[in-house]
């Protein structure tokens, strides 16, 4: 990749910015974006690890929505790229405690995908189904989500399971030759008496 010259007398920075894009930004009577160094994926925005901030979805026009509300609402309802938020404390805590083992479930996203593969997940489960995956992840307190990859056969898939939830993008098989299903651990909510 090769970034833009830089003219003589001209100042510029470049910046991280929150929704994954790494931009250069030059003065011109005030501070303006010149250049978009990340700018290597073709989907307009949604490859981006931050493009909705954690727990968002993007889909294919580069919106942003909770995955579902009784679960998650926005960080900042005005501004759907800052994420998400789970309605109950995150469920990702592996430390004893003397309080009653907390139970979770899975929220599932079918036609939703992440941004992992081998070297990016906590951990990686080959050949197996989606129920094998689920319980992987349900099974270890560390897991805060999995996606379940698979081509033609879904008891023939990948499992990879994450720490953190970044953002999510919406795929459509049809197009990009896989399926996939994001699932969200969640805490169980108490019943009501």
């Amino acid at each position: 990749m090769e970034l833009p010259t830089v003219g003589a007398g001209t100042v510029q920075y470049m910046r991280l910015e929150h929704d994954g894009h790494l931009r250069i930004y030059e003065w011109r009577s005030g501070w303006a974006p010149v250049f978009d160094v990340l700018r290597l994926f073709p989907d307009g925005g949604c490859a981006f690890p931050t493009a909705c901030g954690a727990y968002g979805v993007c889909t294919a026009d580069t919106q942003c929505s909770c995955p579902d509300a009784a679960n998650f609402r926005p960080v900042d309802f005005r501004r759907p790229n800052r994420g998400c938020v789970p309605t109950t404390p995150p469920p990702t805590s592996c430390r004893p405690s003397r309080r009653p083992r907390t139970q979770h479930r899975l929220v599932s996203l079918p036609g939703t995908a992440y941004f992992n593969d081998h070297g990016t997940s906590m951990r990686a489960v080959e050949r197996v189904s989606e129920e094998a995956c689920k319980k992987a992840c349900l099974d270890d307190c560390a897991c805060a989500a999995a996606q379940f990859y698979y081509g033609p056969d879904a008891g023939d898939g990948s499992c990879y399971l994450q720490s953190e939830v970044f953002s999510m993008q919406t795929v459509q098989p049809d197009v990009v030759h896989y399926n996939s299903t994001m699932h969200i651990k969640v805490q169980v909510k108490p019943a009501r008496n």
